[in-house]
């Protein structure tokens, strides 16, 4: 089955990597969060000093190392839950071949107001935006369409 990602390509450094050559474990986290600030405010237009999401469960399955030299790509995937609760799935990939993937993580992360700290729904207008993304039915620059992600896990990058 063929799902819409939303593709954010990483500017990796040097030391984002281990002396083995292989990305960091630790560096994951940090790609993630660019690739959730990349769909949300560059891809949705949500402004994050309204409105933010707190990581509540986080899991990552390493399939196979990223070599230093390798060009990254995050793709990430995102479903709400009564407009509070956002599911997400990233997949490390290639950047120049998306089908072939490193990496997958999930996370679930609950609406915050930032001013007062009470959990909140997201604007209704992205919650629309992310769906119709997700669906197909809304394009945009950043967004491909993959099939099967445990498909594209057993490919090697």
């Amino acid at each position: 089955m063929s799902q819409y990602f939303v593709k954010t390509d990483i500017q990796v450094r040097f030391n984002d990597f281990d002396v083995l050559g292989h990305l960091n474990n630790a560096t994951y986290s940090t790609y993630i969060e660019l690739a959730r600030v990349h769909f949300f405010q560059e891809v949705l237009g949500m402004d994050l000093t309204q409105i933010t999401g707190v990581v509540s469960n986080f899991n990552i399955d390493f399939k196979r190392p990223i070599k230093y030299g390798t060009p990254i790509a995050v793709l990430s995937r995102a479903e709400t839950e009564c407009g509070r609760f956002v599911n997400m799935t990233f997949l490390f990939a290639n950047a120049n071949d998306v089908n072939k993937v490193y990496a997958q993580a999930t996370q679930r992360m609950v609406a915050v107001d930032p001013q007062t700290s009470q959990l909140s729904n997201l604007p209704k207008r992205i919650q629309r935006d992310m769906e119709l993304l997700m669906s197909g039915e809304q394009s945009h620059p950043a967004a491909v369409m993959l099939g099967s992600a445990e498909a594209n896990l057993g490919k090697v990058g």
